[in-house]
């Protein structure tokens, strides 16, 4: 009988957390009202957590003249190669490539 009763508290606290857990999900946007209400030193703190956890990592641009230099040259490439595409309509592209489902 106290085995029963030890499950039956379990299978409780269990439905009781699963309850508690959905109803206090948060939205995105509670979420940042929350951080933007945080210290700079407690928002750096979190954002630090959080890179650990899910490994997200930010990496600011390289601003070296050689760097940008390297980008406005991809970026010519593309433009030339974009030239020399032919130009259809999204209707059109849509549609040859997924059929008259599109």
């Amino acid at each position: 009988m106290v085995r029963a009763s030890v499950i039956i508290t379990l299978n409780q606290e269990i439905v009781m957390a699963t309850m508690i857990s959905k109803q206090s999900k948060l939205s995105f946007e509670q979420v940042l009202k929350a951080v933007r209400q945080l210290s700079p030193v407690e928002q750096s703190r979190l954002s630090q957590e959080l890179t650990k956890r899910n490994q997200v990592f930010l990496v600011s641009p390289d601003p070296s003249a050689e760097a940008v230099q390297k980008g406005c040259r991809l970026a010519e490439e593309v433009r030339a190669e974009l030239k020399t595409m032919e130009a259809g309509s999204l209707e059109g592209t849509m549609t040859a490539l997924r059929g008259r489902s599109w």
